[in-house]
């Protein structure tokens, strides 16, 4: 997680955009966050923060039949021209996206954030993952390591903004549980049968509207085989390189980690068409595919990396044992930072 001056920071800059949005708009509007800094898997400080405006008079988004005129806040363009009023930094409204959001830095703290309104599936996604991170708390730590080497290796950007785009945080997560699904070191929380959260939202995607069920468990009686051991680094190099189909399989969580491409695509998957793409990652809720804009060569780039890391720790194991060690102490609060700086600067410079 962020170091605790970080998250004080955070947490002010969070209060003081609520503070102002309820005054503008109303008290119906409360600010929530999502990603990864929720589940402790941000692998950097510098991390925007993803928040979305819940509009209590809409918990599930514009349905179909819901005639009313919205309200102002519903604009980004309109957010974005009060944020800058009030004297926040870089605003920007990207009113075009899929999901419309507001770019804005605080002016006091230079906590920046990326503000959407009220669709929560992020929020309710978030719960998810976060849910698998409580049942193996190694997850969030390697997660860090994971998207760490990523970075360094110019693979997490889904935007294309540091060349072409590549992998979002968000789907090395998701391969990153299914990996662990895979060794059985984690359940399929959308298959347990008790759920701690069911609820559905009007999700509205390429001038198509749909209604997303969300609904997951936490497993609670579950246990890892004995036999299933801890994964380590290599092992999700030596997947990702040699292991896994990009032809024939995808990734989804939600059927417990890795299966076959359907050759025909469901309807219910909504657009745009997830299955095809050279890289089929699902998201667990809306069904679309999180790297369909990967290309052939950026796939190979990133397994050719994955090679290289891997046949590096073959060579060197007095280097792979280190490695593995910092990897260990980023799980302990104590050393955490210290062992993060010294795998980006020693075993992951960019």
């Amino acid at each position: 997680m962020a170091s605790s001056p970080l998250r004080l920071k955070r947490e002010h800059a969070i209060d003081k955009l609520s503070a102002f949005i309820r005054k503008q708009y109303g008290e119906q509007y409360q600010v929530r966050v999502f990603g990864s800094t929720c589940y402790g898997a941000s692998s950097r400080d510098s991390s925007d923060l993803d928040l979305t405006i819940f509009d209590s008079e809409r918990p599930y988004g514009i349905e179909p039949w819901d005639e009313r005129q919205l309200p102002a806040i519903y604009s980004v363009n309109d957010l974005a021209k009060k944020l800058k009023h009030r004297g926040y930094l870089n605003v920007s409204a990207v009113a075009k996206a899929t999901v419309p959001i507001v770019k804005c830095t605080d002016p006091k703290t230079g906590v920046t954030f990326d503000v959407n309104i009220n669709n929560r599936l992020g929020v309710y996604n978030t719960a998810l993952l976060r849910q698998y991170c409580l049942l193996d708390p190694s997850l969030p730590y390697f997660l860090k390591v994971v998207k760490l080497w990523m970075y360094s290796r110019g693979l997490n950007s889904a935007s294309g903004r540091h060349g072409p785009p590549s992998f979002s945080s968000y789907a090395i997560t998701i391969m990153t549980i299914a990996l662990y699904q895979h060794f059985e070191l984690l359940p399929n929380l959308q298959a347990d049968k008790q759920a701690i959260l069911q609820t559905h939202f009007w999700e509205k995607r390429g001038g198509v509207q749909r209604k997303i069920e969300v609904r997951f468990g936490a497993c609670k009686d579950w246990r890892p085989p004995q036999t299933a051991r801890p994964l380590i680094l290599r092992d999700w190099f030596d997947f990702w390189a040699n292991k896994f189909d990009y032809a024939k399989r995808m990734v989804s969580i939600r059927d417990g980690g890795f299966v076959d491409r359907p050759s025909e695509i469901p309807s219910i998957w909504g657009p745009p068409i997830p299955g095809t793409g050279n890289v089929v990652v699902l998201d667990p809720l809306t069904f679309k595919n999180c790297t369909h804009m990967i290309s052939s060569e950026t796939l190979a780039k990133f397994r050719r990396e994955c090679m290289d890391m891997l046949n590096r720790m073959k060579r060197n194991k007095a280097w792979s044992t280190q490695l593995q060690d910092y990897v260990s102490l980023v799980a302990d609060p104590e050393y955490s930072d210290y062992a993060l700086t010294a795998l980006r600067r020693t075993y992951f410079p960019r």
